[in-house]
């Protein structure tokens, strides 16, 4: 089976998160990512992962493309998680405004 590569947007405080744009290449996933329109006001975290064969350890998956947020790349979703609603309120002020 071939590698598949999607989306995963984290809410603002670190709680939910829904996955969107899946593609067979990371390239479509970005191109995807470009246009998701507002819902990135309700998800403003990003992060390109590879699909895990069980979709129920997403999130073990290890973040592969974090954009402008460089410091997540090569951490897993739920670090990136938990660091999100420990610190939301620094983020909020560097990432959200």
């Amino acid at each position: 089976m071939q590698d598949k590569y999607e989306l995963i947007l984290i809410s603002a405080d670190g709680e939910d998160f829904v996955t969107d744009c899946e593609a067979p290449t990371k390239e479509g996933v970005l191109r995807c990512a470009s246009e998701l329109g507002s819902r990135w006001y309700f998800y403003p975290y990003n992060f390109l992962i590879k699909i895990p064969k069980d979709k129920l350890k997403i999130l073990n998956s290890k973040i592969l493309d974090a954009g402008d947020m460089e410091f997540f790349n090569n951490k897993t979703v739920r670090w990136a998680m938990n660091y999100i609603r420990e610190h939301k309120e620094e983020l909020a002020d560097v990432y959200l405004e």
